[in-house]
């Protein structure tokens, strides 16, 4: 079964011959007989501001997220990008990393599709604009940066080229873009497909549209018009959900035991705007 509409398309390569693996939660989960992309097909846009909300891991306080992201900081980002140059986080969510990178220095502004995102940031202090990120009349034309970051925001979007287009729009010459978000390995989405009840706890759908592996978040980067990219080692940067009965803990153990040995952990790369 094959799809020819824009919402089949794949996100990463555009090829049109995608096919339908399932239906986890009413949405076709399809691959690309192309680039071997796996995406949950959304059918209406809208859908995603009802996913990417005010419940998702960047509204969340997680000291494991604080501790790291301030170690990715101090240990790669300085030094390739010093303050007080300007910075741009994309789904901003509670203003953890814009307090981080503001404390370390930066010009730090946020954007997010959620206004408790914007409540919980001016609480904090914190500059935060809410809107689609890709319209001008949340950022203006004229805004430039040095460095925009993407934390578990991309595997939201039923289409990511077009908000890493408008990233690399708004990155100065020689600006990095650095994405933090999950590497999901061919065999659970072969999991997720076959027993689509699991597909909640394989591949967080239907939260997670996007299904990434290292060379396909390369493509498609790449495809956009980065260059120079740069994969940091995997980290695990979220505190692990614990808790419940305790068939709910043991399930969630044999799923993490079998994420581990097949390869899901987080993909952070760093790309630069020529």
């Amino acid at each position: 079964m094959t799809g020819h509409d824009a919402s089949s398309a794949c996100p990463i390569c555009a090829g049109a011959s995608t096919v339908a693996l399932a239906r986890i939660r009413d949405h076709p989960l399809r691959r690309c007989r192309d680039c071997g992309h796996s995406f949950l097909q959304i059918e209406a846009p809208a859908t995603i501001e009802a996913l990417y909300n005010d419940h998702y891991a960047g509204f969340r306080d997680d000291p494991v997220f604080r501790s790291e992201a301030t170690r990715l900081v101090t240990d790669e980002l300085i030094r390739r990008v010093p303050p007080p140059a300007r910075l741009l986080d994309v789904g901003c969510g509670n203003g953890e990393f814009l307090a981080i990178a503001r404390d370390a220095g930066y010009q730090a502004i946020g954007v997010d599709v959620s206004p408790a995102a914007g409540e919980m940031c001016r609480r904090r202090g914190l500059d935060a604009r809410i809107g689609d990120f890709r319209s001008e009349d949340v950022i203006g034309p004229d805004r430039r940066f040095e460095l925009v970051t993407f934390w578990d925001v991309v595997e939201h979007l039923p289409d990511p080229a077009s908000f890493l287009c408008r990233a690399l729009e708004l990155l100065a010459p020689g600006g990095l873009v650095l994405i933090k978000t999950p590497r999901t390995s061919t065999a659970s989405v072969r999991v997720a497909a076959a027993v689509p009840r699991v597909a909640g706890a394989l591949l967080q759908s239907p939260s997670h549209v996007q299904y990434f592996q290292q060379d396909g978040l390369a493509a498609l980067l790449t495809r956009v018009g980065y260059r120079g990219l740069e994969f940091l080692p995997p980290r695990g940067m979220r505190t692990p959900t614990t808790g419940g009965k305790l068939r709910r803990r043991v399930a969630r153990r044999m799923m993490r035991t079998f994420q581990s040995l097949v390869g899901d952990h987080n993909l952070l790369v760093l790309a630069r705007r020529n």
